[in-house]
């Protein structure tokens, strides 16, 4: 990828004004990054081959009670790698399309018995905890059944000369009524027609697919219950022919969120908000869309420590299906969760969602996919600020030396408040919460950088009267960005963040399906450095179906919020220029 501003090593030289000069310095990809801690480097050494380039570091998370081994095992936590990647109906653009009736399932063991109904996935999940997962110690190979590339901190735009990309969507229902219904945008972002084939793969059928094709800059919905009605399905989009972007959104009642797919499978998935107080639910939800069985283990930090289930660890995610884990009724009962998911065998693709019933005045319904690995930085933008809108982030340490994070918030419209620093004890999850301090009607976004070397995981939190949302932010800054729209029927704005010492130009170009003249343009932005633009999308006459492309001359970092009674946050997929 061109354009991103190249990872710093906190004991190296200041930055370089003629590239930027950025003062933070994003660590763009895991390529080269010095090990976590050198005195960990023997002890955590990986054994493991991999196709990809992403350097292997070692597991912070290693030093828990490894589980019981046997010949035909993996040699446990401690041997493994850091993080590694593997590489519709016809209806018009925003066209959801229909949902369809019976379901499928893929299913953990029941924690207990007589557990009330939860607020999310309620219906789905009695039938996904009937029957239980299969807890298994075999150690199959992991022999990748779809074209996929090796990925950076989180999904990408392929480069022009990838003739086949595969696109994985774990989260969401395919069933009438679902409590998560889910849909999947396709967004071209080349000059001729592609193709895609989306495919659902479920643990109680086979999988179907259904190819579709996307005119030149155009934006296709496919609701995956018009493919195949399974009540817990993984959605594979291999796309064909050009450059494409693919998010997928769920809508439950009023609430939706919505955000891009991922573009690896890894064998290390993270996420630092969690939460599984009074009125909230959390669910994971893990795929397997390879053609041999995976084997993961879960573990938490929470308020009362490190907790590691005894039916979380070796559960089996079989070939070409998705598990969903209760994770309320797992570890219940606690104001923050943060979760790490570690295969022993094979690689999965990990989401989250999250929900809430109106306890302390929260609702909504929140979506975020897992980071692969922690990081020294992370930009996370933030929404408008409001009255009664809370925007706080969750840092996350899953290693064994404790961090100290340095905080800064920058805002749009001139000024920023003073810079923070958040100690972050070792296996703990903390709560920054500037949103007090953020003026009325401004925008901000929040970096959050460790100068000695440790890392974290890092995400926005974001609360409100009308909804919640949840959204991993970024850990690679880049020229330009997509996004494959916005959720129609919804208010929607784009945010670009310039975390450097210079100004830069910011373009948001939206582009109209076969229009041959060009993509309309809100007009360009010069956004000084360490300041935030904020974009309007109906301001400028820009709809929800039409595909976007944010460019700027320098590094910036984009999101998109949401409003349709609750809101949603969603940062945007960065080119391989």
């Amino acid at each position: 990828m061109s354009g991103p501003v190249d990872p710093r090593d906190p004991l190296g030289s200041a930055p370089d004004p003629a590239r930027g000069g950025d003062w933070w310095r994003i660590a763009s990809d895991a390529r080269g990054d010095d090990a976590f801690d050198d005195a960990f480097a023997d002890e955590f050494a990986d054994e493991f081959a991999d196709e990809s380039d992403t350097a292997p570091e070692p597991d912070p998370f290693a030093v828990f009670d490894d589980p019981v081994d046997d010949a035909s095992s993996d040699a446990g936590w401690a041997d493994d790698d850091w993080a590694d990647g593997d590489p519709g109906d016809a209806g018009d653009a925003g066209d959801a399309g229909d949902a369809g009736g019976a379901s499928g399932a893929g299913r953990v063991p029941p924690p207990g018995a007589g557990r009330a109904a939860r607020v999310v996935t309620v219906a789905v999940l009695a039938a996904l905890l009937a029957g239980a997962i299969v807890l298994d110690r075999r150690s199959p190979g992991a022999d990748p059944a779809r074209v996929t590339t090796p990925g950076l901190a989180g999904p990408e735009v392929p480069g022009d000369d990838a003739l086949s990309v595969a696109w994985y969507c774990p989260a969401g229902t395919a069933v009438a009524g679902g409590a998560t219904e889910e849909t999947v945008f396709i967004a071209n972002l080349s000059p001729g027609a592609i193709t895609a084939d989306v495919t659902v793969d479920a643990a109680s059928t086979e999988a179907t697919t259904q190819r579709v094709e996307v005119g030149a800059y155009g934006r296709r919905a496919v609701r995956v219950g018009t493919v195949a009605r399974v009540g817990a399905p993984g959605v594979v989009v291999e796309v064909v022919g050009g450059a494409a972007v693919v998010e997928h959104e769920i809508r439950g009642a009023d609430d939706l969120a919505m955000s891009p797919c991922a573009r690896t499978a890894s064998r290390r998935w993270y996420f630092a908000a969690g939460g599984t107080a009074r009125g909230a639910a959390q669910v994971l939800e893990l795929f397997n869309p390879f053609g041999d069985d995976a084997i993961v283990d879960i573990g938490f930090v929470t308020d009362s420590g490190v907790q590691e289930p005894q039916a979380l660890q070796g559960i089996v995610v079989g070939r070409r299906s998705k598990i969903v884990v209760p994770v309320t009724d797992v570890v219940p009962r606690q104001e923050r969760v943060a979760t790490v998911v570690r295969a022993r065998a094979g690689r999965i693709v990990a989401e989250q969602i999250r929900s809430f019933a109106g306890a302390d005045g929260v609702n909504g319904l929140t979506l975020s996919l897992g980071s692969p690995a922690p990081r020294r930085e992370w930009i996370l933008p933030l929404p408008v600020a409001a009255t009664g809108v809370v925007g706080a982030v969750a840092i996350a340490n899953f290693g064994l030396v404790p961090a100290t994070a340095e905080v800064a918030v920058l805002l749009s419209g001139g000024g920023s408040l003073a810079p923070e620093t958040v100690d972050v004890p070792t296996r703990s999850v903390v709560r920054f919460d500037p949103s007090a301090r953020i003026p009325a009607g401004t925008t901000a976004a929040v970096v959050v950088r460790v100068p000695d070397g440790g890392r974290v995981v890092a995400e926005s939190i974001v609360t409100s009267g009308g909804g919640s949302a949840t959204d991993g932010g970024a850990a690679v800054a880049a020229r330009r960005w997509a996004l494959a729209g916005a959720p129609t029927g919804a208010f929607s704005a784009v945010v670009a963040v310039n975390p450097g010492q210079g100004p830069v130009t910011v373009e948001v170009l939206a582009y109209k399906a076969g229009d041959p003249v060009g993509p309309r343009s809100a007009p360009a932005q010069v956004v000084p450095p360490g300041r935030v633009a904020r974009f309007d999308l109906a301001e400028w006459g820009i709809t929800p179906g039409q595909v976007l492309v944010v460019s700027a001359d320098g590094p910036i970092v984009v999101g998109r919020d949401t409003y349709l009674g609750a809101v949603s946050l969603a940062t945007a997929v960065p080119f391989r220029d």
